[in-house]
């Protein structure tokens, strides 16, 4: 009775020791996959920010470039400007000098038709 005793006690404790060796397995199972999904939850919010970094560093790029067009297409424009003002004005001089010679042109005609009739009379 006491060998049989001793055997249950034994296997008692072996069991005890079993479950126990089982629970310890499965919380440092439990404990690496919960660090392994920290991990990949970790390096996953990094690739996320970096690609919405690089989105963002894209948009800037684009919209740094539309306004640079934006500016030469400006810039173009009033350089149109200034040359159609500068082209307006010289027309305009050249057309004045011209209308001055052909007026004192006129005049000294008239002036010498004039010269011209006071002798005949």
């Amino acid at each position: 009775a006491k060998e049989e005793a001793a055997r249950r006690a034994a296997e008692k404790a072996t069991e005890q020791a079993r479950k126990k060796a089982d629970e310890e397995a499965v919380q440092k199972a439990t404990e690496k996959a919960n660090e392994q999904a920290v991990k990949d939850a970790i390096a996953h919010a990094r690739e996320r920010a970096e690609e919405e970094e690089e989105a963002a560093q894209k948009a800037a790029e684009k919209a740094k470039e539309e306004a640079a067009r934006r500016a030469a297409e400006k810039a173009t424009e009033q350089a149109r400007k200034k040359a159609d003002e500068e082209a307006v004005q010289k027309a305009t001089e050249k057309a004045n000098e011209q209308a001055v010679k052909d007026a004192i042109a006129h005049a000294r005609e008239r002036a010498e038709e004039e010269e011209e009739a006071a002798q005949k009379a």
